[in-house]
């Protein structure tokens, strides 16, 4: 049975992978559940399923989190992954579409990052602006950054547990789209 979940924020892996392309790769890669890891449908009934994801609309703006943080249940205790990890200044989500014949290309907007370790930190503010390019949001400092080191703490640097965390896109010409009239449908 097919559902669909009208959500945009996508939370993309981040462990033993080294882009957001093969972070999408992975999100839109089949995952088979069998034996009690499969679907349960009664109390102590599983069926054996396949669980996949694809986005079905493209949506105007794209939030993405990056699982920088994982638990782990042997010791039980959680680390943080600041590997390099390429963020994309642009993206074209179309290949993990519905529909790939629709251009789906986004612009990074804004960033959220983490500096520190997984047990605390704090965290700032990429936001680009139109009039001044990069700016950097830390608490009630705002200052121009350059694009080279926004990309740079997006991406990880491990030696300094830096990261990017949330990203924020905005759709190319996503004001040039059509709007479609929602109370026909």
């Amino acid at each position: 049975k097919d559902s669909i979940d009208p959500l945009y924020l996508f939370m993309l892996e981040v462990e033993k992978l080294h882009s957001m392309k093969e972070g999408f790769e992975h999100f839109i890669k089949p995952k088979y559940l069998t034996g009690s890891d499969g679907y349960r449908i009664e109390k102590d009934k599983y069926i054996d399923a396949v669980n996949y994801s694809v986005i079905s609309r493209i949506p105007p703006f794209l939030i993405i989190q990056l699982k920088r943080f994982e638990y782990n249940q042997t010791i039980n205790d959680k680390k943080k992954l600041c590997h390099y990890y390429e963020v994309l200044n642009e993206i074209n989500i179309a290949k993990y579409t519905e529909n790939k014949e629709v251009e789906a290309i986004y612009s990074l907007t804004g960033i959220v990052i983490h500096r520190g370790v997984a047990h605390g930190g704090h965290y700032i503010s990429f936001i680009k602006s139109k009039k001044n390019g990069w700016l950097c949001f830390d608490d009630e400092n705002v200052t121009e950054v350059s694009e080279s080191e926004v990309m740079q703490q997006a991406s990880g640097i491990e030696t300094s547990n830096i990261a990017g965390y949330i990203l924020f896109y905005r759709r190319e010409n996503y004001y040039d789209i059509p709007c479609i009239d929602l109370k026909s449908k």
